[in-house]
């Protein structure tokens, strides 16, 4: 006989258990115990106990049913479903998952608090895909007072995402909408209410490439004093790649315009082309270390951006901000994300790579990298003015299981590391890794 108490009341009587070695089986999970700070002040030593039960339904679903027991709130009912979905007529593939957690009334507030997750990926066949995900809660101090958790977030997302890929033909389109819930006293953000896009992509002999792309959004803001309308971009990419085994050179030319079709403020448009060229030197050399026969290879790279100085005033700002200076990032000649602030450059951007390669696998066991921009123009989404990018470096070791990836911004004015991501990463199996990672911002 197998009795669960829970503060000395029995709450659980089954006349028998078994144990689950091998595989997957229905059963409790064990519990755990904590305490919380309540967000009210008159509530303290505060304790939860969380007592999860496993249902093993089928080899392609299962359910987790939780009793969460707050003692100053009361007892939450959780629930998760999951289920693979199988090939059917109209369908490849997919993945389901919903989450549910709901408090019939608060003994605080005395209200009713939820939270519903629910999360969808359809593979209709190899090109076509929808993903949809749904995240609600009941108010926007679910988190702070049930949760216990996410409570910097500002934002929830709902959002749905319909793409179409041939990789023959080389064609994308993609539909996409999305709506926020503000949470933790979260200012509200643009949301796509739809975006539209469509690229295409031409090879061509020699390395020539042409990429087609158009985009067009439906900007919302929750904040009626926003600016919000539509934004249609369409660019036009030319690229040839002319590489030897000594040296590489890659010009690239970029046209585009922007329209925008403003609610309650004036249209705007806006015409731009940027053009630059990309090149690197190859050199190599045997070596040695630690009883390893390697090759070191050396990549000085130096590139060239030029976009003219348009004025953007009195364009508005839906998605555009400092881009972190990445080692890739600083070769793109583009200073923002988004579209709606495109800087005037006359940059010069100069690298250096090296990797260390096994002569005999082939297997790379360090990567270094570092770069930096000297910049020629005077306009910065955020207000700043510089003539130099922050230094990107990137070191990346790999032996045996182990990965090791560290990246940071090192700014050559306060003579201080802005921003340092790391990480180790064990790989367990093919399929299975563990990482542990930090950033430092």
């Amino acid at each position: 006989d197998v009795t669960v108490e829970f503060l000395g009341v029995p709450i659980f009587y089954s006349p028998y258990h078994e144990w689950v070695l091998e595989g997957r089986g229905s059963g409790f999970l064990a519990p755990s115990f904590g305490s919380y700070d309540e967000s009210v002040a008159s509530k303290d030593n505060n304790y939860q106990v969380r007592i999860p039960y496993y249902f093993n339904i089928a080899p392609d679903r299962d359910f987790l049913l939780t009793l969460n027991h707050l003692s100053s709130r009361g007892s939450i009912v959780e629930g998760i479903y999951r289920q693979l979905i199988a090939e059917g007529d109209y369908w490849k593939e997919g993945r389901f998952e919903i989450e549910g957690r709901y408090l019939n009334e608060d003994d605080i507030t005395n209200n009713k608090r939820w939270l519903l997750n629910s999360k969808i990926n359809l593979s209709v066949n190899d090109k076509i895909n929808i993903n949809a995900t749904t995240n609600r809660v009941s108010d926007a101090n679910y988190f702070k007072d049930i949760a216990h958790n996410n409570t910097s977030a500002s934002s929830l997302h709902s959002q749905i995402d319909a793409s179409y890929k041939d990789d023959e033909s080389n064609l994308a389109l993609s539909l996409f909408a999305e709506t926020e819930q503000l949470i933790n006293s979260g200012t509200a953000a643009y949301t796509r209410t739809p975006e539209l896009s469509i690229s295409k992509s031409f090879e061509g002999l020699s390395g020539r490439n042409i990429n087609l792309s158009l985009v067009s959004t439906k900007f919302a803001h929750n904040n009626a004093s926003e600016t919000t309308g539509v934004r249609t971009h369409a660019q036009a990419g030319f690229k040839r790649s002319i590489s030897t085994d000594a040296y590489s050179l890659t010009p690239s030319l970029n046209l585009s315009t922007t329209d925008y079709a403003l609610d309650n403020s004036t249209d705007q448009d806006r015409s731009i082309y940027s053009f630059g060229i990309d090149s690197k030197l190859f050199l190599e050399r045997e070596t040695n270390l630690f009883g390893v026969d390697l090759i070191q290879t050396l990549t000085p790279r130096l590139a060239y951006n030029y976009t003219p100085n348009k004025n953007q005033d009195a364009l508005p700002n839906f998605d555009s901000a400092d881009k972190n200076d990445s080692y890739e990032s600083l070769f793109s000649g583009q200073k923002y994300t988004g579209i709606d602030r495109i800087n005037k450059a006359n940059d010069f951007t100069l690298g250096l790579e090296s990797d260390f390669i096994d002569e005999e696998t082939g297997n790379t066991y360090a990567s270094l990298k570092a770069a930096q921009t000297l910049y020629g123009d005077e306009i910065s989404a955020n207000g700043s003015n510089r003539k130099y990018s922050d230094i990107a470096a990137s070191a990346d070791f790999a032996w045996d299981r182990f990965t090791f990836n560290n990246a940071l911004q090192y700014d050559p004015e306060t003579q201080k590391i802005d921003k340092r991501d790391s990480a180790i990463t064990y790989q367990l199996n093919p399929r299975k890794f563990l990482t542990i990672a930090h950033h430092d911002d």
